[in-house]
This record gives structure tokens, C-alpha cells and sequence, in this order.
């Protein structure tokens, strides 16, 4: 009796598959560990260079916030960045070119504003003075009148200019 030595069918498919598995892990385990390739150099004296780069971030101990009374261009920093700083030292220095254009155009207002004033006045004292010639005039046609020295038309022009004299004597609370 002969027996049937032949395996069966699934039992080749499987030892297919592992013959398969191992060549690719071969494969990758060749290339996945494959030593690395280095350049050789020369050992020689020299120079060591103490000079180190690298990035990183810097934080400093005491945190200050610095900011202007007014908003303009900065001019010139006085300041870089590491500097020690003390209370009350100079630090950016702003533009004040505007400012001044402004303090210019201010002090020419309050120049027209002065020469109104002065030109206020003299009209105030003209015309006080006004009031006080048509006042004396009036009082002066008035001893006539009862005279018959002057016509009643001369008392009406004097007592028409009294009345003109006193309205330009009031004052009148407008804007300067």
C-alpha cells in the first residue's frame, strides 16, 4: 500500500505566502538598516571659534509697557533692543514738526485775536466820545430851546443824535 504523500493544496498556497513575506522583509530590513554612508576627514590643529547660533526665545524678568501722551511719527530711537534702560531716560523721540506747524498757527490767532481787542476798544472810546459830544450838544440846545435862541428842528437833530450816540455806546455782546 502506497500512501499518499502529497500535501495538501492549502498547505503550499501557505507556504507560498511565506516565502513571499520573507523575501519583502529581507528587502526592507536590508534597506531600513543598511549602515549609513560617512565622509571621513583629517584630525588637525586649529583655531576653536567660541561663537555659538541658535534660535530660541528670550523673556525678560521685569515687563514694562511704554507709551506716548500723544500720538505722532517717531523721529529717532535712542534705544536698541538689550539696552539698559533707567527712570526717566529718553528712550524714542516723536516728530514734533506738526506740533509746531500748530503752535505757529495758534500764536497768529491769538495775535488777530489781540488786534481785535485794541481795534474793540478804540471803537469804545470813540464812541463814548460821541456820546458825550452829542450828550453836551443836547444839553447845550436844550438852555436854548427855552431861550428861543434855536429852532425846535436843532433841539430834534440833537436829541436824534443822542439817541444815534447812545446805541453805539451800548454794548453789544457780540463775538469778539
Amino acid at each position: 500500500m502506497k500512501q499518499n504523500l502529497r500535501a495538501p493544496r492549502w498547505l503550499w498556497t501557505l507556504v507560498k505566502i511565506a516565502v513571499v513575506a520573507g523575501i519583502i522583509g529581507g528587502i526592507i530590513y536590508w534597506f531600513r538598516f543598511q549602515p549609513v554612508k560617512v565622509d571621513i576627514h583629517q584630525v588637525a590643529r586649529g583655531e576653536a571659534v567660541a561663537e555659538v547660533m541658535g534660535t530660541g526665545t528670550l523673556e525678560a524678568r521685569v515687563q514694562a509697557t511704554i507709551s506716548a501722551k500723544i500720538s505722532g511719527r517717531i523721529r529717532s530711537i535712542r534705544v536698541d533692543q538689550g539696552d539698559r534702560v533707567t527712570a526717566g531716560q529718553l528712550l524714542v523721540q516723536l516728530d514734533d514738526a506738526e506740533l509746531l506747524q500748530q503752535v505757529a498757527i495758534a500764536e497768529a490767532d491769538v495775535e488777530t485775536k489781540r488786534a481785535s481787542i485794541t481795534r474793540l476798544d478804540a471803537d469804545i472810546s470813540r464812541s463814548a466820545a460821541a456820546f458825550k459830544q452829542a450828550q453836551s450838544n443836547y444839553d447845550r440846545l436844550s438852555t436854548l430851546i427855552e431861550q428861543n435862541a434855536v429852532s425846535r428842528d436843532e433841539l430834534d437833530k440833537a436829541i436824534e443824535a443822542l439817541s444815534i450816540a447812545e446805541s453805539d455806546a451800548a454794548p453789544s455782546g457780540g463775538p469778539l
